[in-house]
Order: structure tokens, then C-alpha cells, then sequence
């Protein structure tokens, strides 16, 4: 078999050939740089010189029918072939006419090769010939191990790593409160985006990052214990709920993997959708399917979140032929198989692969009695009007409306609601500046300044003295929800005046 991918998106699939059990995968990394349109060279040369001198390739289709030999992924070149050396050999004067037309060939010392159930004297000759160092699993690709087996928390070691080293880099700076967390939210929040895009992160692996976030908030990288001045759930709330605006990396890697699941539901024409639906779905839905143990372990970890998400997932009816009456939720109170039992469904004659439009028509617009007596629900949600529109795949919101997914509006369904606090509705500084009355301020500033006599001391402790105290009262309205009549804000600044003019004297006393 022979795979290439070139690092972009994928523009076809697989051509699979009857491999024995012995099979040996060379792999080259990302250098030098391949074209979409070298590696089509490349792969049109090793399938027609091995098609020739070996066994013939048998065309597998996937998706819509459409036999595929090459996969292309920017930067990046797999190729599969059998176990031995005669196979080899066709591939390395592939490769050799290759190097002649395009100038490019395989680093030695970046290029590897994999095995898997290949004798070890064979293993020595092929390695012999490719001069490629022998590699080990998982493969990595854009630092990210490949692996077909679940991923270990020590696999995930150099995302940890490259945080806390980071982090390590920052401890020697002199960062504010307000530094740290912009540092957090702009650049260490966003070091592990592209392992949440494929992996589900493992609790582990989450609660070591989030601990990395917390110490460095609280204590710039040093332990936090005993300095956390906030629950961690408080701290991610939005800003609006009382929170600093972190997001809880368990749900937003559940957010990402969200879109994994939209682009199935809704048929995204790409290798990997149409991989799925062709080995793993066939002519089932996507919410009924049982986990098979023979299947990816990413998308073993995908099926694990439809209990999360099915209910965000909804259909906008058009003409009700695409929609399945049973597993989708095309009510506003979901789906038919939460409202009632499969027996009643069967027993109207409707069956797992019925369409809504036929059960709509079938029922002449009507529920069946047996449904409204037996399940108040169904009668409360009455079959919806049918149109010659194209049915559309939604998404949920927060607030119940149907939206094109995106990975915000997951983060914020999966989040809940978090009401906004009273107090966020007071004017910050962006909206009124800090001298935002400059002629009252100049005036004061300068009837202030002009001297130092006794009266004007006064004046500048009533000043000061009336804002901390003002400042103090604010907060205790906002945040306690508490307030002190406007006399007794007086007499705390007349007393402060006291307080300190008393002082003064004992200085010039004591002097």
C-alpha cells in the first residue's frame, strides 16, 4: 500500500492491497519540503513501477466510490509497503527517478522506518537498504504522537513540558496580578490548542495543566498551596460572572472534539467523515451506533461525548427526507426516541430508519391517539409543518436557538448558564477615562497647590480622605451588598481629619 500525505487537507484516501501479515512502514518527516504536485509524481511512479514488478494493487473505494492512491498533508510523506526487500527495492528507485525530475530527496538523518510483524533478519536488510534509522512508537507528526492505541499521561509529557519550562522562563520577571493572567489567557491557555483539536486530553494530563495555570496565578510558578485566594471554578467563570475568563480545559477539549462530531453529522467531504461513515456508521445514525473495540481510540473517545452533546445537535426541517425520525432531534423536545417508547413507535409502523416526512404524512399531520394519551410531552409538541426546503443541521445555543456551530458557541453551551453579577454593569475605565472631568480636576489640583498653610492641609486631608472613604463605601454596596448612611461616610472623614492633625501635633511636640 502506499500512502503520501503532504500536510494540508486531504484530498483522498487509501488504495488498500492484499498485505500479508508481515508489513513494514517507512516514514519520512517533513524535510525537505514536498509540493501537493511532487508527491502525485512520486506516488503515480511507485504504484506503477510496484503494479509492475510485484503484486497488483487492488483499488479500495471510500466514501462516494472514488478509488484513491494518494493522500496529501503539507510537509509530511508516509509510505506503506510489504515487508521485503524486493518491495523496498521498488520504492527506493521510485524514489531515485524522483530525486532526478524534482531535486528533493529523503534527510537521512531525519527519516525513519517502522516495522510491524517483519522477521529480524529482514528488518536488517531493509534498514540496510533505506539507510533510515529504525523508529519507535507513537510516531510523532507536528510534535503530536500518532498512535492506534489510547495515548498514556507520559505520552503527553512534552505538552506538560513545554508549559512548565514556559512558565520556568517567566519566574526571574517582576509580572503584576493582572500580567500573569493576561499571560495565561493569551499564551499558555493556547500552547495545547492543537492536542485538544485531536486528543482527548486524559484527567491527569488536564489536572497537571490547570495546576501549572494556578500556581503561576497565585504564586508565579512556586507552589500555590495555601495562596489560592479563589476556587479554580470561580477563577474560570467569565469575566461578566465573577471570574478572570479562564476556560476549564476538560470542557473546551469537549468543544473541540464537538466539531469532530458536527462535520459527521452533517457529512463533511473529507477523508476521515467519509472513513467513518464507510467502516463505522454504514446505514446507521450516528447516536445509536455501539462502540466496536476493532475502532480508533480517538473516535472511541468521540462516541463517549454523544451523551454531552446530543441535545445541542438539532435539525431545522425542509422537506423531512434526510431527517431519521427516531435518533433525531427534529422537536423541541428532542427526539422521538426520548419522548416515547420503541414499541409504540413499531407498533405505528415505523421502524429505526423511518424519515420524518413519513411518519408526518403517514399520520395525515396528527399524532396517534395512543401517543397524546399515553405521553403528555408529544402532545405538547405537535408535528411541525413540512416544506420543499433542504433540511439543516443546528446547533443549540445557550439560549435554545438554532446556529451554525462553531467552536465559541460550544464552549458557551457546554459552559452553562453563568449570570451576569450585579456589579459588572458599572462603568470601568475604558468608558470613563481617568480624567474624565479635567477642568473640576485641574481646579481643585490647583487651589491645592498653591500652599502649604494649615487651612489648605485640611483641605487636602477632606480630599483625600473623602475619596478613600467614597472608594470604601462603593465597594462595600457592590461586593457585600451593604451600605452606610451618607452621615456616617462623613463622619468617617471628619475623623480621619481628627486623627491625623492629632498625630501632627505630637510630632511637632515631640520635636
Amino acid at each position: 500500500m502506499v500512502a503520501i500525505k503532504i500536510v494540508t487537507t486531504t484530498t483522498g484516501s487509501i488504495d488498500r492491497r492484499r498485505l500479508p501479515p508481515q508489513r513494514q512502514q517507512p516514514r519520512r518527516p517533513p524535510s525537505p519540503p514536498m509540493t501537493t504536485a511532487g508527491g502525485k509524481a512520486f506516488a503515480t511512479t511507485a504504484y506503477r513501477d510496484h503494479h509492475r514488478l510485484c503484486d497488483p494493487l487492488v483499488p479500495y473505494n471510500i466514501g462516494h466510490g472514488k478509488p484513491v492512491t494518494v493522500l496529501h498533508i503539507i510537509l509530511s510523506l508516509f509510505v506503506f509497503t510489504r515487508g521485503d526487500l524486493a518491495s523496498v527495492e521498488v520504492l527506493k528507485q521510485a524514489l531515485a527517478r524522483f530525486r532526478t525530475v524534482s531535486g528533493l530527496e529523503p534527510n537521512v538523518s531525519k527519516s525513519e522506518v517502522f516495522f510491524s510483524n517483519v522477521a529480524q533478519n529482514d528488518r536488517m536488510a531493509i534498514i540496510n537498504s533505506l539507510n533510515f534509522a529504525p523508529g519507535t512508537f507513537p510516531i510523532r507528526y507536528l510534535g503530536v504522537p500518532l498512535s492506534s492505541v489510547s495515548l498514556r499521561v507520559a505520552d503527553f509529557a512534552p505538552l506538560v513540558n513545554k508549559v512548565k519550562m514556559r512558565i520556568h522562563d517567566w519566574k526571574s520577571k517582576s509580572l503584576s496580578f493582572g500580567g500573569r493572567k493576561q499571560l495565561i489567557v493569551s499564551v499558555l491557555q493556547s500552547m495545547q490548542l492543537y492536542w485538544m483539536t485531536v486528543f482527548t486530553l486524559p484527567s491527569g494530563v488536564v489536572h497537571e495543566l490547570e495546576s501549572c495555570f494556578r500556581d503561576f496565578l497565585w504564586a508565579q510558578g512556586a507552589s500555590s498551596k495555601g495562596k489560592c485566594k479563589i476556587a479554580w471554578e470561580t477563577v474560570c467563570k467569565p469575566v461578566a460572572s465573577g471570574g478572570l475568563g479562564f476556560k476549564r480545559i476538560g470542557i473546551w477539549n469537549r468543544a473541540f472534539l464537538a466539531n469532530h462530531i458536527w462535520d459527521i453529522i452533517t457529512r463533511r467531504n473529507s477523508l476521515w467523515v467519509n472513513w467513518i461513515w464507510r467502516f463505522c456508521i454504514g446505514t446507521h445514525s450516528f447516536w445509536e451506533i455501539r462502540p466496536n473495540p476493532k475502532w480508533s481510540w480517538t473516535f472511541l473517545k468521540i462516541l463517549l461525548l454523544r451523551p454531552i452533546v446530543r441535545s445541542f445537535f438539532s435539525v431545522q426541517l425542509g422537506s423531512g427526507n434526510g431527517v431519521n425520525a427516531w435518533f433525531d432531534n427534529w422537536l423541541p423536545a428532542g427526539s422521538l426516541s426520548q419522548l416515547i417508547s420503541y414499541r409504540r413507535f413499531h407498533n405505528a409502523g415505523c421502524n429505526i430508519s423511518t424519515v420524518v416526512r413519513d411518519v408526518i404524512t403517514s399520520f395525515n399531520g396528527q399524532w396517534p391517539l395512543e401517543w397524546v394519551t399515553n405521553y403528555p410531552t408529544v402532545f405538547n409538541n405537535p408535528p411541525p409543518l413540512l416544506t420543499d426546503g433542504d433540511d439543516m443541521i443546528r446547533w443549540r445555543d445557550i439560549d435554545g436557538n438554532g446556529v451554525i456551530f462553531s467552536i465559541k458557541q460550544a464552549w458557551r453551551s457546554l459552559i452553562g448558564s453563568n449570570p451576569p453579577l450585579s456589579w459588572t454593569k458599572y462603568r470601568t475605565k475604558r468608558e470613563v477615562q481617568l480624567h474624565g472631568f479635567p477642568n473640576t480636576w485641574s481646579v481643585i489640583m490647583k487651589h491645592l497647590s498653591d500652599s502649604w498653610g494649615p487651612t489648605k492641609l485640611i483641605q487636602k486631608l477632606a480630599l483625600s480622605g473623602a475619596v478613600y472613604f467614597i472608594w470604601r463605601e462603593r465597594n462595600r454596596r457592590i461586593f457585600r451588598d451593604t451600605k452606610l448612611l451618607p452621615i456616617q461616610v462623613f463622619k468617617q472623614v471628619q475623623e480621619q481629619i481628627i486623627s491625623r492633625m492629632a498625630s501632627w501635633k505630637m510630632d511637632i511636640a515631640c520635636g
